[in-house]
Order: C-alpha cells, then sequence, then structure tokens
C-alpha cells in the first residue's frame, strides 16, 4: 500500500533549488545498469537551452565516482545534484517536475511505482517489467535503451509541455492504487472465486528443512489452519545427514496432520525424485505445493506428466554463499518455467516474474496465541537468568550469514558503556553458531550475551524481551517480526526485503540499514532510554498485526489461488 505523500515533505529550498528551476529525479543506485550515462549525455544536449533545469541523482555511488567525473566532463556541475543513498525519498518526489529510470535492465522497478504514486509523469527505457507500468504517452515515456538522442527527444517534449505531465501523473496515480494495493487485489481474487464450488482435493505441503523458521512456520499453520472439510493436507519433507531432526514433522505430528519423510543423499538427488513420484501417485495428491529451492527443483521433477498442480511459495532467496547463489538460479529456472503459481511473500521478491503466474500473499500467524499472559514476562525472564533492572534485547532466527546476528553482537559492545545491565538473548541454531559463538568470547561479551539453541516453543519468549531485533541482510517478510508485533513487544530490524511492509518506520517499530552500525547502535540507545515510546510503537504494531496478518487472512489467500490452480 502506497501512501499519498508524506505531510513533511521537503522543500525546494531545502535543496539548494528555486521555485522556476526544472527538477528531474532519477532514484537509483549510481551504476552502470541504471543508464546514468545516457541520460547525462541527453542533459548535455538540453541545458545551454533550458539552463534551469536540474537533476537530482538519489542512490549510492558504486562506481567509484566515475558518474562525478562524467558530469564534470559534460559541464553539467551547476545543473546535476548528487544527493547520496537517502531514507526520505517519498519526500523529495513532491517538489521534483519529472521522474526518470532509464535503465537497460529491470525488474518491476520499486522506483517507478514510488514515481507513480507521487503523481509524476514518468520518463524509463523499455526493459523488464517496466512497461508493466509505464504506459507509453498515457502514465509516461517510454524509449529504448542505451539511446541518448531518444531521451533527449522525450526530456524536452514533457520539459515543454507541463499540461501533459500533469495528466501522464494523475494516470499514473491512479493506476498504481487500482491495480498495486493489497486490498485491492483480494478483493479482485475475491470476486473471481465467489462461483468456484468446493470440492475436496488433497495437498502435499514439501520442504527441505533444516530447523523451525520462516517458511516452516507458513506451512504448519496453513496445514493446520485450511478448511478440512475441503482441502487434505500431508506433510512432507526431505531428511538428510546435515539435519536429522526434523522439526516441522514432529510439529506435524503433534497437530495429527499425515506426514510423509524422504531420506535424501545430497543437494538434488534423483532417488528421492523417484521416491516423491511414488508417493504423489500412491496418495492422489492433486497440488504438490513445496516451500524452498530443494524442494521446488526436486517437487518440479517429479510432477512431469503427472496430473499434480505446482505451486511454491518463495519465501526469499538468500545468494548466503556462490553454491547456494548457483541452486537458487537453477530454481527461479525450474519457478519461471514449471510452476502454475508461485507466492511471494513480498513484492520484492521475484520482481521480475510475469504477473500472471506471482501472486503476493502476507504472511499470517494466529495472533490470539501471543496475547499478553499475567506473570508470563517475569517467568520467562527468570527462566533466561535476568534480573527485573536489566534490559533484555531478543532476536529470534537461524544462525547463519544472511540473518547476520554478528551485527547485532558488534553493537552490543558500543552499547555497554551507556547501558552496561545490557543482555543480549540469541534463540535459534545454524551454521554460524560456532562462529557467532566464538566472537562473543573475542570481544569478552559472554556474561551479556546469551545462546539458547534451538527452542521449540519461542512464542512465550517474546515476552520476556524489552526490545527485539532482526539484523538481516535479506529477508522475506519474517515471521519472527510479525510474532514480535503481535507479542507488543517493540521492534528495531534492517530496511531490507519485506520488512518495510511490515515496519513503517517510527510507527510499527524502527529501521535502520544494513550494517550501518552507527543507526543501529543509535535506535537501540533512543528506545532503551524512552519507555514511552516502546510503548506507542508496540501498541501500534500489535493493531497493525491484528488487522493485516491474521492466519485466517493468509490461509484464505491460499485458498483462492489453489482452487485457481485446480480450476485450470
Amino acid at each position: 500500500d502506497l501512501p499519498e505523500g508524506p505531510e513533511d515533505a521537503l522543500t525546494r529550498k531545502d535543496l539548494s533549488l528555486s521555485a522556476t528551476d526544472f527538477v528531474i529525479a532519477h532514484v537509483a543506485n549510481l551504476k552502470a545498469v541504471k543508464g546514468h550515462r545516457y541520460l547525462l549525455e541527453a542533459l548535455k544536449d538540453i541545458v545551454p537551452q533550458y539552463p534551469h533545469v536540474h537533476l537530482l541523482l538519489i542512490g549510492e555511488d558504486t562506481t567509484n565516482g566515475e558518474i562525478a567525473q562524467l558530469v564534470k566532463k559534460l559541464g553539467l556541475d551547476r545543473n546535476v545534484h548528487f544527493l547520496g543513498k537517502r531514507k526520505d525519498v517519498r519526500k523529495i518526489l513532491p517538489v521534483t517536475d519529472l521522474c526518470v529510470l532509464p535503465s537497460l535492465s529491470e525488474g518491476m522497478s520499486n522506483a517507478i511505482l514510488e514515481y507513480m504514486a507521487a503523481g509524476k509523469a514518468v520518463l524509463a527505457t523499455r526493459v523488464g517489467g517496466t512497461p508493466e507500468l509505464v504506459e507509453d504517452q498515457i502514465t509516461g515515456i517510454l524509449v529504448e535503451k542505451e539511446n541518448s538522442g531518444k531521451i533527449k527527444d522525450a526530456l524536452l517534449q514533457l520539459i515543454k509541455d507541463p499540461v501533459l505531465r500533469g495528466r501522464m501523473g494523475e494516470a499514473g496515480k491512479k493506476k498504481v492504487y487500482a491495480h498495486f494495493s493489497m486490498p485491492g487485489m483480494i478483493k479482485r481474487y475475491s470476486e473471481f472465486f465467489e462461483s468456484v464450488l468446493p470440492q475436496e482435493f488433497k495437498i502435499m505441503h514439501f520442504i527441505s528443512s533444516g530447523g523451525f523458521f520462516g517458511a516452516e512456520n507458513v506451512l504448519i499453520n496453513l496445514a493446520a489452519n485450511m478448511d478440512k472439510s475441503v482441502y487434505h493436507p500431508i506433510v512432507a519433507a526431505i531428511q538428510d545427514g546435515r539435519y536429522p531432526n526434523l522439526q516441522v514433522v514432529e510439529k506435524a505430528r503433534e497437530m495429527k496432520i499425515p506426514v510423509k519423510v524422504f531420506q535424501s543423499k545430497g543437494r538434488i538427488d534423483f532417488d528421492t525424485v523417484s521416491k516423491v513420484r511414488r508417493c504423489l501417485i500412491a496418495h492422489k495428491i492433486d497440488v504438490l505445493h513445496t516451500h524452498n529451492y530443494k524442494s521446488d527443483i526436486i517437487g518440479a521433477l517429479a510432477v512431469r506428466s503427472l496430473n499434480v498442480k505446482l505451486i511454491a511459495t518463495a519465501h526469499g532467496f538468500t545468494d548466503v554463499n556462490h553454491k547456494v547463489s548457483g541452486y537458487e538460479r537453477l530454481d527461479r529456472w525450474f519457478l519461471k518455467n514449471c510452476f502454475q503459481r508461485i507466492v511471494v511473500v513480498a513484492q520484492s521478491v521475484l520482481s521480475e516474474l510475469i504477473s500472471e503466474k506471482k501472486v503476493i500473499i502476507r504472511n499470517g500467524i494466529n495472533v490470539q496465541t501471543f496475547s499478553q499472559s499475567t506473570g508470563l514476562r517475569e517467568q520467562m525472564r527468570a527462566k533466561l537468568g535476568i534480573y527485573p533492572d536489566e534490559i533484555l534485547i531478543g532476536t529470534v532466527g537461524r544462525l547463519s550469514l544472511e540473518k547476520n546476528q554478528k551485527f547485532l553482537i558488534d553493537a552490543v559492545v558500543k552499547l555497554l558503556p551507556q547501558f552496561p545491565k545490557l543482555k543480549i538473548v540469541i534463540i535459534g541454531s545454524g551454521p554460524e553458531e560456532e562462529h557467532l559463538k566464538k566472537h562473543v568470547r573475542s570481544l569478552n561479551l559472554d556474561k551479556n550475551v546469551i545462546f539458547t539453541g534451538l527452542i521449540k516453543n519461542v512464542i512465550p519468549y517474546y515476552q520476556a524481551f524489552d526490545i527485539f531485533t532482526l539484523t538481516s541482510v535479506t529477508e522475506g517478510v519474517p515471521m519472527t517480526i510479525l510474532e514480535a508485533m503481535a507479542s507488543k513487544t517493540p521492534v528495531i530490524a534492517t530496511n531490507v526485503g519485506g520488512i518495510p511492509q511490515i515496519i513503517t518506520n517510527r510507527k510499527t517499530g524502527l529501521l535502520v540499514d544494513s550494517n550501518d552500525i552507527k543507526s543501529l547502535v543509535s535506535s537501540f540507545s533512543e528506545l532503551i532510554s524512552n519507555e514511552g515510546l516502546r510503548r506507542q510503537l508496540s501498541e501500534a504494531a500489535e493493531k497493525f498485526v491484528q488487522a493485516e496478518y491474521s492466519i485466517e487472512r493468509m490461509t484464505n489467500a491460499y485458498s483462492q489461488v489453489y482452487q485457481e490452480a485446480l480450476s485450470q
């Protein structure tokens, strides 16, 4: 959902611009693929005729100053302004006259969506998913990539015609609010499926699991909460030597959900493919719903020539190392070419995927299970050895590189001089566990950082935290943040992936840039010192989760996806 525009928008005076200047914004990190060179070459030919044209370049420079050198070489020093990486882009857009994105390659650009939501005409290149957003001559102008001349012609047309710019801006805003909001999507699907009569279907939820994290949580919630008169679930998991304990299977058995375990020797084991195929046939499975890259690939191979619908949930991609990145690239190919529907938990996941296959469904939780209980906070803090006057920051998740718990540990060092009674509890297990413990010992933080290992039921522990944090470098929509919000625990998280969809900075939590240690320490310091702000954020967060991320909303949306796939 996109806001109409911030009330505290910046003024031109704030940006050292005048009321008569013509202001163009280009929001993208400075790198070759974003086409800055072609825009600047076009601008060079325009400035002699229109010296009042100014270009704002908003984004982090990854070119070691090459763009700045080009600006100087072209004599555009007075007309091009480098604003760097900004958190307040939505405050800047209202003061611009035109927004551009001359990329050489794109997925589905969030920058363009923000331009359109701000009511700005858009000049962009005809690449990737951009033509799905920008309708040529209606919401903006599209030109071919790597063509400075065409960019110049389009710029001149838009500079000369304010009426055209206004008409395009209004059309763009209407399109964004009509077609790119979550309530709109759910409403359209609901209307379509009202005519579909319920039938009985067998669904196998399939995952390669190394613990009980976000994807496993979603899987179990779906299997346990779908309408049992219509959907008959089986929970299936791949087991190998690396992860002998399958918590997701144990949880399913506790809930009396049928389970199936497939032994596997390696990442892509063709013997496992055969076993899965035989299981699908034996149990007459109608839908195979996969939940991570290994299950996606094995599942796609197993259903070949079978009348089994293939649906995946892409919870997010980690690119944690070269080997995993290779498998994830292979996974993307299978998702695009073999699956009927791919559910993503955030717009940023699989942004390049065609809209006919991709469905955005927000993760959901059973909000009632997180309601506060009298005495539970004191009980859980005592269990962790936390005294009443100590501040406890907690995090829950797989101990892995993409979760970046080391970033949190490094922040503790800088916080302790100001808050000597600070304690950190890290709940979870994973491949980085020993490295993290060694890092804690090297910093002499053994008394301040607590590792609990894997805990089957983390729900009560949220009550013990004064602050919950997630310092990931990549994410989908984390279940742990939703759980903390439902528990009325204030949240500080990194501004990555789908997290900004659930955390509105300074309204439902605090956001910091990934690996910005100064910002993280500052946010912790502010929240620790301000009990009133903690209460304000946690109350707003709880209301938001109750309204937008209930388990009922999630299961209803998945039900519609299953029905659509089965009707094909």
